[in-house]
């Protein structure tokens, strides 16, 4: 039980913190588009889940609920690509490079064509 607390408490954070980062981007001196915004959280996200990949084994104080509150609660939400970043980086590991090869281009694939189809059938269904 811990653990789902630990998640959704993280999970508010992350979530909270890239709308804030969004807002902060938007309303900059330069205007930074949203797509810009996006891949900026996308980015940091990435490098703080790289960070705590490699910092969790050394250290088991960070194990159970920190570890769910830290990796699957505030960087999930923060940025869903972390938790795509690091799958792919444990399948590197195993040396599954056909895996991961296929994973990257079915995520990628499969997810902008589930956005682009269901968008276009809401909309027709719709009108």
């Amino acid at each position: 039980m811990i653990n789902l607390i630990s998640v959704a408490v993280g999970g508010a954070f992350g979530a909270l913190l890239r709308y804030a980062i969004g807002l902060w981007m938007a309303q900059s001196t330069f205007g930074v588009p949203y797509f810009i915004a996006t891949l900026s959280v996308n980015v940091i996200g990435c490098a703080m889940m790289g960070v705590m990949a490699a910092l969790l084994p050394l250290m088991p104080v960070l194990q159970g609920a920190p570890r769910a509150f830290i990796m699957v609660g505030f960087l999930g939400a923060l940025t869903t690509f972390s938790s795509f970043a690091l799958d792919s980086f444990h399948l590197i590991e195993k040396q599954q490079y056909g895996v991961m090869g296929a994973y990257l281009f079915a995520s990628i694939a499969l997810s902008l064509g589930a956005f682009f189809l269901f968008h276009h059938l809401t909309k027709w269904g719709l009108s």
